[in-house]
């Protein structure tokens, strides 16, 4: 009897241990779940603070985060989910190694790297009469006369800088932007400027429509993209077009770019250091290049350095380009290894340079580097120009 009962409470009590260590199991699983549960949380928070604050999460929230370490770290360590480190006596040595490697990760944290941040092209007017639009890296911009509008596209974001009205727009942080008809009447000049590489610029068909207000763009980055006209660009009145980048123009075929009383000048590739590539710096290639009125128009090019044909400016296939005030046209062939780098080249049938009233200047500088470069004119006219 006394055997039996025996065997009963043994029975027992191993039933109880066998539940018991159930119960922690379960506990120690609970536990390591909310654990990981806790971890990808708090990375979730740090990922969210860097997206929307463009910074490490350091300094106080740094501080937060090494405590949290140090509570997991010891919970996890008393549900025996890690093994208890050795006891070591806490020398004057160890400490200062302690120190110093918490002073690298707070380094490492400053120096994070995050992703890189594009930057927008940005409209402002510094509280002035011009109206500057400064384009962003490899951003390509377009613009295009209505009337009593104008319509800029790009292939980046508007955003707003320092503009006097917002109402004179139609709206910024999308890649389409309107200056309405109180703009037009708020501005005498639209600038437009870069400030990275490999931006462009495009005067797209207006028809019929003319711009109000003078022009200026200066594509200054020694590594900025080209100036084109497509279709009709006309400037009504006294207002002017200055357009300048350190690679090429072009006015393509069909096109014309016209003012009446103001100045028309077109410079491309004129800076110390020339670009480095193969192109015709200003190429009117059976297009219209004039002021109708008393405008001086002037056309300034280099051709790039690269193959054969790196002609300054370039007028053929009935291109025509003529003032009613001053025209003067003046080219230098690019330093090419290669043939025929032409200061300035007039060629093919009505292809023309000319004056209604004003003085007439063509002026080209043959281009070409080396023995092997040949036939570099300065100022070349075949096939009936």
């Amino acid at each position: 009897m006394s055997y039996r009962r025996s065997h009963r409470s043994a029975s027992k009590s191993h039933t109880r241990l066998a539940c018991a260590s159930q119960k922690i199991i379960a506990l120690r699983e609970k536990a390591k779940a909310s654990t990981a549960a806790f971890l990808a949380r708090r990375q979730r928070q740090i990922a969210w603070w860097q997206r929307a604050f463009r910074t490490p999460l350091v300094g106080f929230y740094g501080w937060v985060r090494s405590q949290c370490n140090s509570a997991c770290s010891a919970l996890m360590m008393l549900l025996g989910l890690v093994a208890k480190p050795q006891l070591l006596a806490r020398s004057t040595s160890s400490r200062h190694s302690h120190y110093h490697r918490r002073q690298s990760t707070r380094r490492r944290l400053r120096t994070e790297s995050l992703e890189a941040r594009a930057l927008l092209a940005t409209v402002s007017d510094g509280g002035g009469t011009t109206l500057t639009i400064s384009l962003a890296t490899d951003e390509d911009l377009a613009v295009v006369s209505n009337g009593t509008t104008y319509s800029f596209s790009s292939d980046m974001n508007f955003t707003k800088g320092v503009v006097a009205n917002v109402g004179d727009f139609s709206a910024f942080g999308g890649t389409s932007l309107t200056l309405e008809a109180s703009g037009l009447a708020r501005y005498n000049t639209v600038s437009v400027v870069d400030s990275g590489t490999n931006s462009t610029v495009t005067f797209s068909n207006s028809g019929g429509n003319k711009y109000a207000d003078q022009f200026t763009v200066l594509l200054a980055n020694a590594s900025a993209g080209a100036i084109t006209f497509n279709g009709a660009t006309a400037f009504d009145g006294s207002n002017s077009l200055s357009a300048s980048t350190t690679k090429n123009i072009v006015v393509s075929s069909g096109s014309s770019v016209s003012t009446v009383g103001g100045n028309l000048t077109l410079e491309a590739n004129q800076q110390s250091t020339p670009t480095t590539a193969s192109f015709v710096g200003i190429n009117v290639y059976n297009a219209t290049v004039n002021s109708t009125g008393s405008g001086n128009v002037l056309l300034k090019g280099r051709g790039g350095d690269t193959g054969t044909e790196n002609h300054g400016v370039q007028v053929l296939l009935g291109g025509f380009v003529s003032g009613g005030g001053t025209v003067t046209v003046e080219g230098t062939g690019g330093a090419s290894t290669g043939a025929a780098n032409f200061g300035v080249q007039v060629t093919d049938t009505n292809s023309t340079i000319t004056s209604s009233a004003g003085a007439v200047l063509v002026k080209g500088l043959g281009g070409g580097s080396g023995g092997s470069s040949g036939s570099n004119h300065g100022v070349i006219m075949v096939q009936g120009g």
